[in-house]
């Protein structure tokens, strides 16, 4: 609906235009096609505070005033630039990404030093500490503690007037009563300076003081021009500075070759805006040399750290924006990753430090991009049976217009009088109405009721005004209008046999039009001779085409999709990365060897090596049976804050042959879950905490890890809350075995968790010639989702979406169930009024619960 009335014009069309055209694109391309990645490892002490940071996210207190999500937050993202943010007396790690950067950036000041070739630098993290810092900043830090209001795009909304003072200008363009979040952070990180240290690391290396500036110092209208003007002719050649005074604005263009971001934004937009002050156009390099010159764009993280989350936030915001613009028709839920979120995607997978990760990103890429062809070839198969029903009455309907054709012909012929004239004939106007006829004589009376008929549909345009009957039609009058002239005017329509209408377009009149009502006789007379014939043979050509096209029809319905076979790939290989990624999440020690397939027919290679049973041993002779699945889980609380402790002989979608694992998972609206495994040192890890080397620890009996599990709830002071019914909850129906009954009840993966994880879709046609698309999930709290929407026509109707909330997967594949029920061929086509549940039209559904 958005693209209906919005015309969306990217950078790529632009680019693509100027190509066809054969010109150049007008801003200077990106060298390598996109900004390169700078993933750095992260230092023994980082590492330690990661440790740190996920044990104050398991552990926070009550009162928000001690420790909060948003503090843990904005430490992990301070650390994860340079921990001396968090600890200034810290050694200055010699791999930091700080480090990196001021290599590269002494690297292209040395090798651009006779252009006068400049460089930005963005750092939203930390600012200069060499200025005076904003009276204000204590009280925003208190804010920002206290876990003050903080908007979805990162700002900090001030509660009170007295707050919104500002003792510095930070641009005219600021809103009033909010502060941008990260300015906060980088006021409040203490004695240590980016900004400073890089300068200082900068000058050591030969760079003179005078060519590095920070946006800060710039703090007039005066200082910015001259800023600028120094930046544009060379004079300043490394400007640092933060998103909020960097970004829209700011023309330094000139110059540029390269742009350097050491943290990420929290919104797309920003990002946009930093690229946007290099990708520009103006640049005096790129008009010298538009063929070979290309800007350099650099993202820095460091590994494992909160880098990665950050990425990872651009990434769907950029890929929600990016869809919606795009209005991708193919595309029924906004999930799909391009442009920059695609970059993103790269970053994320990149500061993860696992191949794997990147290899997932792009596993379901393609895997979304092959469902929602494989849902357009559902569609169009769908709407080519309704076209085959309409289409198979062809000759019917052409025999009916043949059969009303004829008809009004004689009805025509037979109230048609004529005289002559000069020797010619003339067919006199009889015009009836009221029991009355009135002829040529009449012509003021039936220019009255003509009127009459005009100002009734003005003062009512719904209105339909019987004008009389002419030569056997019924004459009326009606409102009308031509949208693309812009005229407005009245219609007169003539119904004949078989309530057969007409509204030729020469008997459109507009208001400012001369009227003459022999005129108007005359214009009827002459749809009457030629305008039945020209209908009737409009309805023989398209009967003609309807037939070629029911041909085409026949043959197209039913094939199956062309890429059936690579769709099904897709969703193995997806589905089996997922399942390796889980495994290295679970044992730190595991090392995967899987590769994706590139056909069906391929064997998988193993994952793991299993030891191999001696030749002549028992379990040679007599296969082993596998042990079945076994899990338990112990709640303690409800909802926001529980946590919960899994017991089972499952280690991500494969079965333990001896032992059980034990599993701690804390769950918080504002971070998700954190998933913590209980190891052999006795400790609990996540993936990124665990020792090199550590295994997880296995016990020999259920009963020993479940009684590990409340020891270890009881020294943290959590009270076990019985189960709500005996039946296993969503979580135990989680990896392969979730996959497997939704397969077995004809659902298939989407290769999207839009609504909630492991979504898979099912498409059911309804007996009115609409269609249902089921969307099954599980959600944050480990229930079943369920989502039904009702299209028909290409057009979704809202009133009967259903979205439901399930306690278990029975429940929900109950209520499945009946929607197969209710769509099957022998459910009547009759559509009874919706039912009181919520549910669809001619289906009453018990009212499952929603939450």
């Amino acid at each position: 609906m958005y693209r209906t009335f919005a015309d969306v014009v990217t950078k790529s069309d632009l680019d693509e235009q100027a190509k066809q055209a054969g010109e150049r694109p007008l801003t200077p391309p990106i060298e390598g096609g996109k900004p390169y990645n700078d993933v750095v490892e992260r230092s023994p002490a980082q590492a330690a505070y990661m440790d740190k940071i996920i044990q104050r996210m398991e552990n926070l207190p009550r009162d928000p005033r001690i420790d909060n999500s948003l503090k843990v937050t904005n430490d992990a993202r301070k650390a994860g630039l340079d921990f001396r943010l968090i600890e200034p007396t810290a050694d200055d790690f010699e791999g930091s990404k700080l480090n990196a950067a001021v290599e590269r950036i002494h690297e292209i000041w040395r090798d651009t030093t006779n252009d006068k070739g400049t460089q930005l630098v963005f750092c939203d993290l930390s600012t200069p500490k060499g200025g005076k810092v904003p009276a204000s900043a204590q009280s925003e830090r208190q804010d920002l503690e206290s876990g003050a209001l903080i908007d979805v795009d990162g700002t900090l909304v001030r509660e009170t007037p007295e707050q919104e003072d500002m003792a510095e200008d930070d641009g005219d363009d600021a809103l009033a009563g909010v502060v941008n979040m990260d300015e906060v952070i980088a006021m409040s990180s203490g004695k240590f300076s980016v900004y400073d240290d890089m300068k200082q690391k900068l000058m050591a290396k030969g760079i003179p003081a005078d060519e590095i500036a920070f946006i800060h110092d710039a703090n007039t209208d005066i200082r910015k021009a001259k800023l600028f003007s120094d930046m544009n002719t060379g004079r300043a050649r490394v400007l640092l500075g933060s998103t909020a005074k960097m970004g829209a604005g700011m023309n330094v263009q000139k110059r540029l070759v390269a742009a350097h971001h050491l943290d990420a934004p929290w919104r797309p937009s920003d990002l946009e805006q930093r690229n946007g002050r290099i990708i520009r156009q103006g640049n005096i390099f790129y008009e010298r040399n538009p063929d070979t010159f290309k800007v350099k764009i650099f993202n820095y993280a460091t590994k494992m750290t909160y880098d990665s989350r950050m990425w990872q936030c651009i990434e769907y915001k950029s890929a929600a924006i990016e869809q919606f613009r795009k209005g991708d028709l193919l595309q029924r839920v906004i999930d799909d990753v391009a442009s920059e979120a695609a970059n993103a995607a790269e970053m994320k997978a990149a500061a993860s430090g696992n191949p794997l990760i990147l290899m997932q990103v792009q596993l379901a890429a393609d895997l979304r991009k092959l469902e929602a062809l494989y849902s357009q070839h559902q569609r169009s198969q769908h709407r080519m049976r309704d076209r085959l029903k309409y289409l198979a009455s062809t000759e019917t309907r052409l025999a009916k217009e043949e059969t009303l054709y004829a008809e009004n012909v004689r009805r025509r012929d037979s109230h048609t009088h004529t005289v002559m004239e000069k020797g010619k004939e003339k067919i006199l106007v009889e015009l009836t109405a009221d029991g009355k006829t009135f002829t040529a004589k009449d012509s003021e009376k039936i220019k009255d009721r003509l009127l009459e008929g005009v100002k009734e549909v003005t003062r009512d345009s719904s209105a339909t005004f019987p004008f009389g009957s002419y030569r056997g039609f019924e004459v009326s009058v009606e409102r009308a209008a031509i949208r693309m002239s812009g005229k407005d005017g009245f219609q007169l329509s003539l119904r004949g046999a078989g309530e057969r209408e007409f509204r030729p377009g020469n008997l459109f009149y507009d208001f400012e039009e001369k009227f003459s009502l022999a005129g108007l006789f005359q214009r009827m007379d002459n749809f009457l001779a030629r305008g039945l014939d020209d209908a009737v043979e409009t309805q023989r050509e398209n009967a003609r085409q309807e037939k070629a096209e029911l041909e085409t029809v026949k043959a197209t319905l039913g094939k199956e999709f062309p890429q059936q076979e690579e769709l099904a790939l897709a969703r193995e290989n997806h589905s089996a990365v997922i399942r390796e990624l889980q495994r290295m999440q679970e044992d730190s020690s595991y090392v995967s060897t899987w590769t994706p397939k590139t056909s069906l027919t391929d064997e998988q290679p193993t994952t793991a090596e299993a030891p191999q049973p001696k030749e002549n041993s028992a379990a040679a002779a007599v296969p082993a049976a596998p042990p079945e699945k076994q899990a338990h889980t112990l709640k303690y609380g409800e909802g926001e804050g529980r946590t919960e402790y899994t017991v089972s002989n499952q280690h991500n979608g494969y079965t333990l042959q001896n032992g059980y694992v034990l599993r701690r998972t804390y769950f918080n609206s504002s971070i998700g879950s954190l998933g913590q495994s209980l190891y052999e040192d006795g400790q609990w890890h996540s993936t990124a905490t665990a020792p090199s080397g550590m295994k997880l620890k296995q016990f020999e009996t259920r009963e020993a890890a479940i009684q590990v599990a409340r020891n270890d709830a009881e020294q943290r002071g959590l009270e076990e809350t019985p189960p709500a019914e005996a039946a296993a909850p969503a979580s135990t129906l989680a990896g392969e075995t979730f996959r497997d009954r939704l397969a077995r009840a004809g659902f298939h993966p989407t290769g999207s968790d839009f609504y909630g994880k492991n979504e898979h879709a099912l498409t059911l046609d309804a007996v009115d010639g609409g269609m249902y698309e089921l969307r099954v999930f599980q959600t944050g709290n480990d229930k079943i989702g369920l989502r039904v929407q009702y299209e028909k026509n290409h057009i979704i109707n809202g009133a009967r979406t259903v979205r439901a909330t399930f306690d278990t997967f029975a429940e929900a594949l109950e209520h499945v169930e009946a929607y197969r029920q209710l769509t099957a061929p022998q459910a009547k086509a009759a559509v009874q009024t919706a039912s009181p549940s919520g549910g669809v039209h001619g289906f009453v559904i018990s009212r499952p619960r929603m939450r």
